[in-house]
């Protein structure tokens, strides 16, 4: 009999010990631990944009990574600055040289870039050194982690392709420039991607009025040539009342004439 209760105190002690390892397991942060806290993030990086802007985008966050890792590149990141900012296996890529993420000249890139969002979480950063020459275009994948901040996911870089000049002529300007401004008003679906890509889309499909001003009618249409595919463009109304000049910049994609970037400015009397 008495061996009976021992048994029975022994499994009933056993079954409440396991109990007592399940709740804490339940009770206990999940996570593997390879993601950083936001609050031990925001400690290592107090100037941050993350931490002191919580208004702030995926990408400006990411423009703010892309100068942090600028103002470090001349010392080593160390192991916590990749644990911070790398996430996955390009983490260990950081810890190895920063010379497997980055070009060994990288120092020299100048601070002021374009940057193009290819998609959700992807960035071209279209840089120059501070020379002004062409550097790298750079293509930066960031994530939200969900227990801490953005984290740098994928990282690679290609020199900038040679500028090739199109060599349009000013009936190749005008025939888009006139096409372009008179679709401007009639507010088709497609009108943006008909005739804009990389930051000029961005800016049409934002704001078509930032892209073309009201055509209304026109009699004189002036091209000029400024550098490699940019060039001005002026129309003036009828009446010389109104002149609106377009600074553009030209790219021929799949055979089909683009303004990539696109400027307006009024000069009416």
């Amino acid at each position: 009999m008495n061996r009976n209760i021992w048994m029975w105190i022994s499994i009933t002690a056993v079954a409440l010990f396991g109990a007592i390892l399940l709740i804490v397991n339940l009770l206990s942060p999940q996570g593997d631990g390879d993601e950083p806290e936001e609050r031990s993030f925001c400690e290592n990086h107090p100037n941050a944009l993350y931490c002191t802007n919580e208004e702030a985008t995926a990408q400006e966050i990411a423009i703010d990574m892309f100068h942090t890792l600028q103002d470090n590149f001349d010392g080593e990141y160390g192991a916590t600055f990749c644990d911070d900012y790398f996430y996955g296996n390009i983490r260990d890529y950081c810890k190895q040289s920063k010379l497997l993420l980055l070009p060994e000249n990288f120092n020299i890139v100048n601070r002021n870039f374009d940057v193009v969002e290819i998609s959700d979480g992807i960035y071209d950063f279209y840089t120059t050194f501070v020379t002004g020459n062409d550097a790298y275009v750079f293509r930066i994948a960031v994530v939200d982690v969900e227990q801490g901040p953005y984290q740098i996911s994928g990282l690679s870089y290609y020199p900038t392709p040679p500028l090739v000049d199109l060599e349009l002529s000013f009936e190749d300007v005008n025939t888009f420039m006139v096409a372009m401004i008179q679709a401007s008003g009639d507010n088709a679906d497609d009108f943006c991607e008909t005739y804009f890509t990389e930051d000029a889309l961005l800016a049409c499909e934002t704001d078509p009025s930032s892209v073309a001003l009201d055509s209304g009618v026109w009699h004189s249409f002036e091209a000029i040539k400024i550098t490699t595919n940019n060039y001005i463009y002026t129309v003036r109304s009828e009446d010389d009342l109104t002149t609106h000049q377009y600074r553009v910049v030209f790219v021929r994609e799949f055979g089909q004439l683009y303004a990539s970037s696109i400027e307006i400015t009024d000069l009416s009397d």
